[in-house]
């Protein structure tokens, strides 16, 4: 705007202000343009904005050209991230710095800008380390904790040409299949799908990916990153859909470092992860980012980070699962191909199965990974499963030439023995019963119940609501009161559950006498105190187990969730409680299952 035009405005404000003002009052009146002319010339400048993300990630990683939906030993690892929002005017972000302690690091990325003392690594990147608008910076670390978690995705690669004695090309194609779009540990939807088709230059060959020939039908987010030639990046634009195909093609040049030497086998690296966001916070302006402690993933005690700017930080912390398979290199003729059976594959804990190697190519040494958390480095191991769960095996053969390894996601099945109760929950109207399938009954509001229905010592499901006893494949029943609370026992020992209330410190059993017992603020818990197959009464409260003819139990906290169930098959109910997704039991093994926000739930499922 030029300044006669801005004079000329000036001009119409104040005689349009000396029509309602006194003349006396003119210069106020010019002081008064000048104000409102300040503030049209004058752009309001937006305050930088940045997201500060921790994030919680589980792995697993084959070898295998396919990997299928399930169980898996998955390695739990962090990362921190951050995101430079769009902001207006442009703000670049420099001079960036992080900070992350937690526990069992073994490894850690960026190892060139980062120090660790003790549990705490700090990363200081140089000045040519920026952040731009609608970018992010991530760095991470794996730990040691391995354990079985469900990973909802299937994952193929095929290969047109994988052997090498010469230079060439393959075709690869990879494919992958989202069994849903909800994460069911934290029940939120994916917030983020990625991954990467990875090539490298290493010691057996230089394969690098020809970036025109990528093809997908993947929601892909184009020009997300830099193109690389020895990898593709992806990221979803818009939501995928469950259960559906999804292809990537990309040709790849392979050159032999050694032109002289035994032909090469190569298979690209493809990986794909998906995150959620289960809790997010905003913040006010800092040069510092302090994630809050409440935003922290399991095992972190401290993230954050600086920049040169001071942002509007907000906080984020996110869930990560993932599927790779490994890019792989190897002689043909030199390397050992690894195989195995085991006898039996299926049975009752305590199951003792029997591995026998019978790879090939004259292996001299053997890993084993039974997927419990052991390990054997035995050619032909016994193993005993001593918990009832699906478990993935692997065995890593090797020779003086390298190693392979082989993954077989569950193949050995521990059921749980004859008369021992197993855990579950109940959530959104779905019972999740380890090592049996999730049964669809009830209503999110519903109270669960666990009963013998029909005698065949098997437990079914039920829910409560509005004084009725609703029963899976059995009648209906209506006892007691909206506001009681639902027990369930064999009040006469015929083997088959009768349905009973809880309320002001009194049992009302149906088809039995009444039992007083208790406070009206206690929790009721029913069990065979002595094993005579007749249901007792107890209640728990503080942390103590009261039970109706026998001995209390200290056993828990206060605010923890009280369980029963005959743990080690001898007809005697043991107590236990559950906490924070975890079932803790007395004179048992604890049992990690379900989230913190569930109702835990007792039965004999197989």
């Amino acid at each position: 705007m030029s300044m006669r035009k801005l004079f000329e405005l000036l001009e119409c404000l104040e005689r349009a202000l000396k029509n309602t003002i006194p003349e006396k009052r003119s210069a106020e009146c010019r002081i008064v343009c000048l104000l409102l002319l300040f503030l049209l010339i004058i752009p309001v400048v937006a305050i930088p904005r940045a997201n500060f993300q921790t994030q919680g990630t589980e792995s697993f990683k084959s070898n295998n050209d396919s990997l299928f939906k399930g169980n898996y030993i998955v390695q739990y690892g962090y990362s921190v991230s951050i995101q430079n929002y769009d902001n207006t005017p442009d703000t670049i972000l420099g001079n960036i710095t992080y900070g992350f302690d937690a526990d069992n690091i073994i490894q850690y990325d960026r190892p060139e800008y980062a120090q660790k003392t003790g549990s705490l690594i700090q990363w200081v990147f140089p000045d040519n380390v920026t952040i731009a608008e609608n970018s992010w910076l991530i760095t991470g670390a794996k730990s040691d904790y391995l354990y079985e978690r469900y990973i909802p995705i299937t994952v193929h690669r095929t290969i047109n040409n994988s052997i090498f004695s010469s230079d060439g090309y393959q075709l690869a194609n990879f494919s992958v299949i989202f069994e849903n779009t909800t994460n069911a540990y934290v029940n939120t939807a994916y917030n983020h799908i990625w991954g990467e088709i990875k090539t490298s230059k290493n010691s057996k060959v230089n394969a690098t990916v020809l970036l025109d020939s990528f093809k997908t039908d993947f929601p892909i987010w184009e020009d997300a990153y830099p193109e690389d030639i020895h990898k593709i990046d992806f990221v979803n634009k818009t939501p995928v859909e469950a259960n559906r195909t999804y292809y990537f093609s990309v040709i790849i040049n392979v050159k032999r470092i050694d032109q002289s030497g035994s032909p090469i086998e190569y298979h690209p690296g493809f990986t794909v992860d998906f995150d959620c966001t289960d809790a997010s916070v905003d913040s006010e302006s800092s040069y510092i980012a302090n994630t809050p402690a409440y935003l922290l993933p399991n095992y972190v005690h401290y993230a954050g980070g600086s920049t040169n700017v001071s942002n509007k930080w907000s906080y984020s912390r996110n869930y990560m699962q993932g599927f790779t398979l490994n890019e792989t290199y190897n002689d043909v003729e030199n390397t050992p191909i690894p195989n195995f059976t085991a006898t039996p594959t299926s049975g009752n804990s305590p199951l003792t199965v029997q591995f026998s190697d019978t790879s090939t190519g004259s292996p001299t040494s053997w890993s084993w990974n039974f997927g419990d958390d052991s390990t054997s480095t035995e050619q032909n191991p016994s193993h005993t499963y001593t918990s009832v769960g699906t478990y993935t095996v692997a065995l890593t053969a090797t020779n003086a030439y390298g190693s392979n390894a082989k993954t077989v996601a569950n193949y050995i099945t521990v059921n749980a023995a004859s008369g021992v109760d197993n855990v579950g929950i109940y959530r959104d109207g779905v019972f999740y019963r380890n090592g049996a399938d999730a049964v669809v009954y009830g209503l999110s509001t519903d109270t669960p119940v666990i009963g013998d229905w029909n005698g065949d010592h098997i437990s079914e499901v039920g829910v409560y609501r509005d004084g009725v006893f609703y029963r899976k494949d059995a009648t209906d029943i209506v006892y007691g009161l909206s506001t009681d609370t639902p027990i369930v026992g064999d009040w006469n020992g015929d083997g088959v559950s009768e349905v009973g209330v809880y309320r002001g410190g009194v049992f009302y059993r149906n088809g039995a006498d009444v039992i007083v017992y208790g406070l009206s603020t206690d929790t009721p818990v029913i069990g065979d105190w002595n094993g005579d197959h007749i249901s007792d009464v107890g209640v728990y409260r503080d942390g103590v187990f009261y039970r109706n003819g026998a001995e209390a139990i200290v056993y828990g906290l206060s605010t923890d969730t009280p369980v029963i169930g005959d743990w080690n098959g001898d007809g005697i109910s043991e107590v236990g409680v559950y906490r924070g997704g975890v079932f803790y039991r007395n004179g048992a093994d604890a049992i990690v299952y379900g989230l913190s926000t569930d109702t835990p739930v007792i039965g004999k499922w197989t």
